[in-house]
């Protein structure tokens, strides 16, 4: 009883000042079910995760299919491509909350971040996987892949996900929500601001419908696509003559925003799925 409450209170608080996300009949949430899904950690996420069948080029899956998974005074989401990279939720400077919903087409679960709206004591929330070098794709091709719910009236200027930051030694992925709500996916090759390949899907994503973004690093291409991927909903761009675009950096991946604190870019939405791939081994 007294590791329900506590799961109870983590992933259902609502913080004051917060408003609450508009998803239509996207999805539906429910907190009792949530709490109850987190359990302790051991061997009976493990055999759940492991019963799966995964492409071994996924290094990296949160499905929300799993029950989460309470381990002392911590939670996790559990990594659904049997690496064990589980993502810590991980509360910033302000305390946020995350939220297990169900979405309402029938495809199972899915994480709710803080909502938009919020003015004051606004909440930084993430999932944090702790970099491993299988995490790092070098110089291979790779993909990063989620499903996304971004509710009308988003503010923008929002990280999704990433792994390595401007200024990182070993080079840079990040999925973003720009200013005008479209998605868009950064590879970084050095330190340096040009140093940098922008693929964005022109479409805006705003709209409280789910949406799937793949971001991918093919051959001499990075490419962005969206849903189906026809006409403006993918951007191919190449890489440059004499770059060599390889990922390779102790961070962890971040999902979620980067939850350092009030001037940290943070989403607000609902995110499943999130998937790493990598060709080969390196």
């Amino acid at each position: 009883m007294h590791l329900r409450r506590r799961v109870l209170l983590i992933l259902t608080t609502v913080l004051a000042g917060c408003g609450s996300v508009s998803v239509g009949d996207e999805t539906d949430a429910a907190p009792g079910a949530a709490a109850d899904a987190a359990v302790d950690a051991g061997a009976e996420v493990d055999a759940e995760i492991d019963a799966r069948a995964v492409d071994p080029g996924v290094v990296l899956l949160y499905d929300l299919e799993a029950p989460l998974i309470q381990d002392g005074d911590d939670l996790f989401v559990p990594d659904a491509s049997g690496n064990d990279h589980r993502g810590a939720v991980t509360p910033g400077t302000i305390p946020g909350s995350v939220m297990v919903v169900s979405r309402a087409d029938g495809s199972g679960n899915a994480l709710m971040f803080p909502p938009p709206g919020c003015t004051v004591d606004c909440p930084r929330v993430n999932l944090v996987a702790e970099g491993s070098a299988d995490l790092d794709p070098g110089g291979a091709d790779f993909a990063v892949s989620l499903d996304l719910l971004v509710p009308e009236g988003s503010p923008g200027d929002e990280n999704v996900a990433q792994k390595g930051f401007f200024d990182s030694d070993g080079g840079q992925w990040k999925i973003e929500v720009d200013a005008m709500l479209r998605p868009l996916c950064v590879f970084r090759y050095g330190p340096g601001v040009d140093d940098l390949i922008n693929a964005r899907v022109l479409r805006p994503i705003a709209d409280g419908e789910w949406h799937t973004l793949r971001c991918e690093r093919r051959g001499d291409l990075v490419e962005a696509r969206l849903d189906a991927g026809d006409g403006e909903d993918t951007r191919s761009v190449p890489i440059p003559d004499g770059v060599t675009l390889a990922i390779d950096n102790p961070d962890s991946i971040l999902v979620g925003g980067q939850a350092q604190g009030q001037t940290s870019d943070q989403f607000y939405g609902i995110l499943d799925n999130v998937k790493v791939e990598i060709a080969a081994p390196r």
